[in-house]
């Protein structure tokens, strides 16, 4: 077996080996028989991605490190996943052709919010030379940023229990800015200088503002739009992601992340349509 492979799977072992669990128990955790898993552990079979994302998933275990070992190895990345045909291909071929590149734009996202919080917090108010066009562009930026990556990434990171509380109270203070600043907005909207994409993420925010997303209420939508023979691998193929991880969100094992609720959200209320 390539060396690749074989560090995949030593990690693998590590990582369990630090969870205190035993081979048996850790096994039945992701749905195989421990001799399947100590295979893997020995390095006598590669890890495909379909399980290698379960237990990513299910232990909070980083990507990036069990395919590469860099990293930390605590911190799974809930991003778009690659098509439900490739999970049972090779884990490091998934990390390398779908996994990789959108991990990197996740962090550069996260970096990029950061530096511009930071500059905004530290120079609220320039009015001169380079600071001026700094602040052209900060705004949209940053306001772009927080709509892409750490709205959603806040929403996802919350305990199931109080996501409703949030969401509500971030719908409640969209509702009262917009009703505050209609006018500006609207006057801002026939701006040649305001980006397209910043626009969309707002129309998007502002579709889901009479929505009250209670996650129970989602997933008992969800179950009822599923029962019929072969409608969760349906809604596998429209999230793009393994059969397992759709059966996890629908019986509330995994919670799913934010950007991936409302795209559930989306689904139902296509399906709740055609009824």
């Amino acid at each position: 077996m390539p060396e690749r492979e074989q560090q995949i799977c030593a990690r693998l072992r590590v990582f369990r080996e630090s969870t205190k669990l035993s081979r048996a128990t850790f096994a039945r955790e992701i749905g195989v028989d421990q001799f399947r898993l100590a295979s893997y552990e020995l390095g006598r079979a590669p890890l495909r991605y379909g399980l290698a994302d379960l237990l990513c998933a299910k232990f909070n275990v980083n990507q990036r490190w069990l395919a590469t070992g860099l990293g930390e190895q605590r911190h799974y990345y809930d991003i778009y996943c690659p098509p439900s045909s490739e999970e049972n291909q090779l884990f490091s071929l998934v990390f390398d052709r779908f996994l990789d590149n959108g991990m990197k734009e996740w962090d550069r996202g996260m970096e990029a919010l950061a530096g511009a919080g930071t500059a905004l917090a530290s120079n609220p108010n320039p009015t001169t030379g380079e600071q001026s066009r700094k602040r052209e562009k900060s705004p949209a930026k940053t306001a772009a940023w927080y709509v892409e990556f750490l709205i959603p990434y806040l929403v996802g990171e919350l305990p199931l229990a109080v996501v409703e509380g949030y969401v509500e109270t971030m719908l409640e203070a969209h509702r009262v800015f917009l009703a505050a600043n209609d006018g500006q907005i609207e006057a801002l909207a026939d701006t040649p200088n305001v980006k397209k994409s910043l626009l969309d993420n707002i129309t998007v925010i502002g579709k889901h503002s009479d929505v009250k997303l209670t996650m129970h209420a989602l997933l008992a939508r969800l179950n009822k739009a599923t029962t019929q023979h072969g409608m969760k691998s349906k809604l596998a193929k429209y999230m793009g992601v393994p059969l397992p991880n759709v059966s996890q969100w629908l019986s509330g094992e995994r919670e799913p992340a934010g950007e991936t609720t409302l795209r559930l959200l989306t689904w139902v209320e296509q399906q709740e349509r055609k009824t």
